[in-house]
């Protein structure tokens, strides 16, 4: 299967950047998923590597080989859209197939493969039925075995599973997974949900204003946003202002407002440099009394508290009064009174260790 390097690409709309010189080196057999809002370029960038869309600058290579000017029937890509995209007057079998006509295979061959893409996707005995007659998530398989059955060396998802009920997604995602890890075919994914993203992906590109803003694993971009909008977009809801005091061996001393903590950062940060910090609110734990002495914690008021069903959800009103919004999966029962639900204006410390704060410059943004 081949790789995709992506080398200073741009698109751009009359004065809109709908991709903004953007590089990415995607490794064969990856699965790599475009995440971001509506509009950061990520179904463009998508497009143009299938030849849907012409880039204005750069260059795009397939498996070592420049495609850039090339059409997409020349690109030996497989696409799956949202809308399935399913001839209504053909079969399952004949949709299957059509990328082999078009191919000129001949027809004992199309039959072949097109029952093998169906068995891949759990659908075989299926081919001689229509479209209608199928489910939603039957509709979307038909179109994952026509993508898959011409053998692409690369294969494009945009939001396929958008349409879909939310147990019917999860159900889709799961197999979609297995299916491209079992056959190796590079895959890239469009998609805003981050659940999604995280759930599917060897690697994600987070895309804002058409740009790649963070690149890395699923654990990287969520533990460890780069730039306050990855954190706000993958719903760190504490992202705090502060400035750092000391540096020493990777290890940035931070005051957060009155508030002294420490975090490992992957920046290069200097003495006195403004930043952000982010605290994941599920690692943060809340208690009525103060932990024991050499545990790190801060005293806080209770605003308000949301039950959730197996969590709760705080806010906790600091001394320095910056609101911190935490999720109570991490909460000990035992350490609240008497086993009590807190209620607001309650007093309570908040508690966390080093590895659940993430430090890195503030872009003013």
């Amino acid at each position: 299967m081949g790789n995709i390097r992506m080398s200073g690409i741009g698109k751009s709309f009359g004065a809109v950047a709908a991709i903004d010189n953007v590089s990415l080196d995607i490794r064969a057999g990856e699965f790599l998923t475009l995440l971001g809002p509506s509009g950061c370029g990520k179904t463009t960038t998508l497009r143009a590597i299938a030849g849907l869309a012409d880039v204005d600058t750069g260059r795009i290579e397939i498996g070592g080989k420049d495609v850039t000017d090339l059409p997409v029937h020349r690109r030996n890509i497989g696409m799956v859209f949202q809308n399935h995209a399913l001839f209504p007057h053909m079969t399952v079998e004949q949709n299957v197939s059509f990328g082999l006509r078009m191919r000129s295979v001949p027809a004992k061959s199309q039959s072949e493969r097109s029952r093998s893409a169906l068995e891949l996707v759990h659908l075989d005995g299926f081919g001689g039925r229509y479209p209608h007659q199928l489910s939603g998530g039957q509709q979307q398989r038909v179109a994952l075995a026509r993508a898959l059955v011409i053998e692409p060396e690369v294969l494009l998802l945009d939001e396929p599973f958008g349409a879909l009920d939310r147990k019917l997604r999860e159900s889709m995602q799961f197999e979609l997974r297995q299916l491209t890890r079992r056959l190796g075919v590079t895959s890239v994914f469009v998609t805003h949900d981050q659940e999604e993203a995280m759930v599917l992906s060897d690697r994600i590109a987070v895309m804002n204003g058409g740009r790649v803003e963070q690149l890395g694993s699923p654990a990287e971009i969520f533990e460890r946003p780069s730039s306050r909008f990855v954190a706000d977009f993958m719903g760190i809801t504490n992202v705090l202002t502060g400035h750092v005091v000391t540096v020493a061996d990777g290890l940035v001393g931070l005051d957060v407002d009155g508030i002294s903590c420490s975090a490992r950062s992957r920046s290069s940060m200097v003495v006195g440099q403004r930043c952000c910090v982010t605290i994941r609110s599920e690692k943060i734990r809340v208690s009525e009394t103060a932990p024991p002495a050499g545990s790190f914690a801060v005293e806080g008021v209770l605003e308000h508290s949301i039950y959730l069903g197996t969590t709760s959800s705080y806010r906790v009103r600091l001394k320095v009064n910056q609101a911190v919004v935490l999720s109570a999966i991490e909460v000990n029962q035992a350490d609240i009174t008497h086993g009590s639900r807190l209620s607001p204006g309650s007093s309570v410390w908040l508690s966390w260790v080093r590895e659940a704060v993430h430090a890195f410059e503030d872009d003013g943004k």
